[in-house]
């Protein structure tokens, strides 16, 4: 746009408001090119379209109204919200899924010349649901605080109902040139629930700090991000941009199939397969939800890598055969209870939301 171009706009800019509230006194016949405030209001609500006025010459002499004005500042506006949104810029479905593809390639690219990174998040989790197995143990009779008789009991069902907050935080690295990684962290425990054992029916209000110290070999959580993205099947929104330390980023939305969505699951309690020996059945049914929002940055087109990422997700109606026996040996008023034998656990409903940042990314 030449500087006269510009200086006309500036100044129509300024005395706008003066000539809105005049509009009324300027007839028709003096300048039938005005563009007045009730026409600017039928543009901008729709009722005229704007694709009906031919663009400017911006290189002629001719005079510039306000309508003209109120054209090009319109036109700059939708230019730099659609630049803003490069990804967005054609509303032609088939331009905006080349996009995403191209996006994801470029993603892709990306992860293929990474060596090894660093990461740290947290997470919170809550479920509800029941247990069911058998028990080993004792309990005694008192008669006016007088123990009388002490039975044992072995392979005596049991049930149990509980409440479950759990929240952490952790900090990894891994490194794919021999595909090792370890991650260290913690983890709090709340349960609230009952247990019954014959005729012993027990609360439980407990609360647990563990500390975690884990190999997380051929566990690239990075490289298990970017498959996500990679599915075929994976329904992939633009949500905005967003600034995370100082860079741009794309901040993305997506959806995995309910196939993809079990697999991540099972890749994030992989751990817990592995202490107890078990393998988890989770599937598709089971998870009602999962979405994942990633941090994407944008800076570099040939570079583009994920600084950040939140999952979350919603599990109903699980249910996992552990039969797995565990030493308690714990006393608790006339109770005494050996060994549990853990035979099924049911989860009603479970809600995850995990956090992940990748601190440091080496190429």
């Amino acid at each position: 746009m030449n500087t006269n171009l510009k200086f006309k706009i500036l100044l129509i800019a300024i005395v706008i408001v003066g000539i809105t509230v005049n509009i009324t006194s300027v007839s028709s016949n003096q300048n039938y090119q005005i563009f007045d405030a009730v026409s600017i209001l039928e543009y901008l609500s729709g009722e005229k379209n704007l694709t009906e006025v031919s663009d400017l010459d911006f290189n002629c002499n001719c005079e510039i109204t306000l309508r003209d004005a109120f054209i090009v500042m319109q036109n700059q506006l939708t230019e730099e919200t659609y630049n803003n949104c490069d990804l967005c810029f054609n509303r032609d479905a088939s331009s905006y899924v080349k996009k995403m593809n191209d996006f994801v390639d470029n993603v892709i690219k990306a992860n293929e010349k990474i060596k090894n990174y660093t990461y740290k998040g947290n997470w919170i989790g809550n479920a509800t649901g029941s247990a069911n197995g058998t028990a080993e143990g004792n309990y005694t009779i008192y008669f006016f605080g007088i123990p009388v008789t002490t039975y044992s009991f072995s392979n005596e069902p049991f049930n149990a109902s509980f409440n479950l907050i759990s929240n952490g935080t952790y900090n990894g690295t891994y490194e794919r040139i021999n595909n090792s990684g370890y991650i260290d962290g913690n983890v709090t425990t709340r349960i609230d629930g009952t247990v019954s054992v014959k005729v012993i029916t027990q609360p439980v209000n407990e609360t647990n700090t563990t500390e975690v110290h884990n190999e997380t070999n051929n566990a690239d959580i990075y490289n298990n991000s970017v498959a996500v993205l990679k599915d075929n099947e994976t329904e992939i929104n633009i949500v905005g941009i967003e600034m995370v330390d100082g860079t741009d980023c794309y901040k993305i939305l997506a959806v995995p199939s309910k196939n993809k969505s079990a697999e991540i699951l099972k890749n994030m309690i992989k751990s817990y397969e592995d202490n107890y020996t078990i393998s988890l059945n989770l599937n598709e049914s089971n998870i009602k939800e999962l979405n994942i929002t990633y941090w994407i940055s944008k800076d570099n087109p040939d570079n583009f890598t994920i600084l950040q990422e939140h999952l979350n997700a919603k599990i109903e109606n699980f249910t996992q055969k552990i039969n797995k026996t565990n030493e308690v040996n714990q006393c608790k008023d006339n109770a005494c209870i050996k060994n549990v034998t853990l035979d099924t656990l049911n989860i009603t409903q479970m809600n995850i939301s995990v956090f992940i940042k990748f601190t440091e990314i080496y190429y």
